[in-house]
């Protein structure tokens, strides 16, 4: 960590700090003691990281104690005090009872490192003020952070910087080599990641082609989930024909007056059904050994469950119509009415068939199982060698269960051994709206549990050599969303669509912390060229935000200095590479050896007011917005579409206007894995 530090000339008058070897700087610039002071700027120079870690954590620890007692006044450029004379120290008694404590903690930090006593040194003085400015900042940050730290950043910090913090603290208290540190967990070849990952990029291709959610029924006594919809009971009824009598029905039964009458209603129900056939080769077939189950056509009942009510046909669009119109947002999806089945147990089935397709623009099914109790009965959606097996018979009592899929899907019902299976039927046809446009459900309703990919997330998290430590996952969208749109990022993570929100969805489901943020590819051409010296400072100071939020600081010297050097690691990947190169280690997924720059929130698109006469790109690029560039991401996907993030003022031969783009990525924190197994039994993986 380089900081700025302050040149004296001969003619220049040094500060004086009375009762203290800290401040015996008489004659600071002087030829006798520029010896000594290159003597230790040479040593300084030879430690290794962590030693220079360890050394700026006492120096820290020392300005803090300091600036608990005394006045500063500020530089008024840089709001910085970057000289001593700026400050007006503590009586000689405060000074001795802190000086005594930064040899100890020198000492027991580093020893064997420096000749002689450290602090008599002149240039050790000159050392100290290069951190000054930090501590200082430090301090400031602490006193303003309500005004300083958007409210989102506490989330953040916890759920994705902080077990990144965690688990380098675990491995450096294991092992205080610098290559173990280098390579980190993410070089080490990991068999459920690699098929995560395969998944994930199978998933991009061919998403799913099922999914479904539930409905809770309202009651009075249960509290309601927030995580669930609701829906009052539904009210059912029918008349078969013309001099056949009207019937009510409210389901689940307990919501009858009688419960007697509403065993005879559904018992009426069943009965009044005619056999369900089916289509073969054209021709509508009745085959009781194939398909037993009754049936009703739309003008024979009625119903007061609403599709509308639970914006079943939005997320259903966005988790279908993405794999049949790439690209595009303008297609919406229709719904009609088909029949209302009834299977009854102990014998009712649908053995494996595709449907037919009843005009051109069809091109799915759903079925809304209404709430009444049975046993058996599995929905088995199959498509291209997947295959989604749904067991409604659980929560039947007392939920709406449904579930959409493709026209070409071969699915079958298994056998419905006790109960009355009663579900509702729609066609799903895509139209084209007159009036373009997006439109964004208000809230996620899909039940992860109904998509193809859940079995293999929930086994990859189930895997204990999965992240064993816990750790951070970052997968590029397979989609493109204009994310830098105005307003746009307020539909976020709403409008994801197909594989992306599948995996959102599924995250979210199993308690899994998971935010959809920006992210800047920092191996293009422009960030390279503007990661020099400037962003050791900037990042430092970026954590120190981090710093504010946890129980970590100079107080804390044994924590602290691990942090500094977290900070210091954090900002570059080149050092992973060139000992993967140098041990020919096959880096486990291409996108290891880059970095990406994570914004920790969604911002509209925006012209900065820097310009690089007087900026450097890193200070243009945080200018505007907070970035974190974390090293302990493991990034599965390929970054997909980018949008313009944000201009500013470039030189070359002349001026021109220089552009940054950034793309979306899903960010999930992976809890260790003791809490996924306690997560597993309390949400019911």
């Amino acid at each position: 960590m380089t900081g700025a530090t302050t040149e004296y000339s001969d003619n220049d008058s040094a500060p004086q700090v009375s009762g203290t070897k800290v401040a015996e700087m008489d004659g600071l610039g002087s030829e006798d003691t520029q010896r000594p002071l290159l003597d230790l700027a040479k040593q300084m120079a030879n430690l290794e990281e962590i030693e220079r870690s360890k050394f700026d954590a006492c120096v820290d620890w020392f300005w803090a104690q300091l600036l608990e007692s005394i006045e500063i006044e500020e530089n008024e450029e840089s709001h910085l005090p970057l000289r001593f004379e700026s400050l007006q120290f503590p009586s000689d008694e405060e000074m001795y009872r802190i000086e005594p404590q930064l040899l100890n903690n020198l000492n027991r930090l580093l020893p064997n490192v420096f000749e002689g006593d450290i602090v008599e040194s002149e240039g050790f003085a000159e050392l100290m003020e290069t951190r000054l400015p930090f501590v200082y900042r430090a301090t400031k940050l602490n006193t303003l952070q309500e005004h300083y730290i958007d409210p989102s950043a506490n989330a953040y910090y916890s759920q994705i910087i902080d077990p990144i913090f965690t688990h380098f603290c675990n491995r450096l208290d294991g092992d205080n080599t610098t290559e173990s540190l280098v390579i980190s967990e993410r070089l080490v070849q990991n068999t459920a990641c690699d098929k995560l990952a395969k998944t994930i990029a199978g998933n991009a291709e061919s998403a799913s082609f099922v999914c479904g959610s539930l409905i809770t029924i309202q009651s009075n006594e249960a509290s309601k989930n927030d995580q669930v919809p609701s829906s009052p009971p539904v009210r059912l009824g029918w008349c078969i024909g013309e001099g056949h009598p009207a019937h009510l029905l409210t389901l689940p039964l307990c919501h009858n007056l009688r419960s007697e009458s509403a065993i005879e209603g559904l018992s009426s129900l069943a009965q009044d059904c005619v056999p369900a056939s089916f289509g073969k080769g054209g021709e509508d077939v009745l085959d009781l050994e194939y398909r037993k189950a009754g049936k009703l056509d739309p003008h024979q009942f009625t119903s007061s469950f609403n599709l509308s009510d639970f914006q079943i046909l939005e997320n259903v669009e966005q988790i279908l119509l993405p794999n049949l119109f790439p690209g595009e947002n303008s297609h919406k999806i229709k719904a009609e009415l088909y029949k209302l089945n009834v299977y009854s147990g102990p014998s009712g089935l649908f053995r494996k068939h595709v449907d037919t397709p009843r005009s051109t623009p069809q091109i799915g099914s759903l079925v809304v199982c209404l709430p009444s109790h049975f046993t058996g009965g599995n929905l088995i959606v199959r498509h291209q060698g997947k295959e989604v097996d749904l067991d409604w018979s659980q929560h039947s009592e007392n939920t709406i269960q449904w579930a959409a899929f493709y026209s070409d899907c071969e699915h079958e019902i298994k056998t419905i051994t006790a109960g009355q299976r009663i579900t509702l039927t729609y066609n799903l046809y895509v139209t084209r709206p007159t009036a373009v446009g997006l439109s964004v459900p208000a809230e996620i309703v899909i039940d992860p549990k109904s998509l193809s990919s859940y079995a293999c997330l929930k086994d990859a998290l189930m895997n204990p050599e999965f992240f064993r430590m816990g750790g951070i996952l970052g997968i590029h969208c397979s989609h493109a969303y204009p994310h830098t749109s105005e307003g746009f990022s307020d539909l976020l993570p709403n409008a994801l669509k197909g594989a992306d929100l599948e995996l959102f969805s599924i995250f979210k489901r199993l308690g899994i912390y998971v935010v959809v943020r920006p992210v800047f590819d920092s191996e293009t051409k422009e960030l390279k060229r503007a990661y020099n010296d400037k962003l050791d400072q900037l990042q430092e100071d970026d954590y120190q935000e981090f710093l504010s939020l946890l129980p970590i600081g100079p107080s804390n010297i044994d924590l602290y200095w691990k942090f500094l050097l977290f900070s210091r690691r954090m900002k570059t990947l080149e050092d992973v590479d060139e000992y993967a190169k140098k041990n020919n280690i096959q880096l486990h997924n291409r996108h290891l050896s880059e970095r990406f720059l994570i914004g920790r929130k969604l911002t509209p698109f925006r012209h900065s007011d820097g310009d690089e006469q007087d900026d450097t790109l890193i200070e243009i690029l945080m200018g505007g917005h907070r970035w974190d560039t974390l090293r302990g991401v493991t990034w599965m996907g390929c970054p997909g579409n980018q949008e313009k993030d944000f201009t500013y003022l470039a030189y070359g031969n002349e001026a021109s206007v220089g552009t940054f783009y950034s793309c979306a990525a899903i960010i999930a924190h992976i809890p260790p894995f003791h809490i996924r197994e306690q997560l597993s039994a309390a949400r019911d993986w």
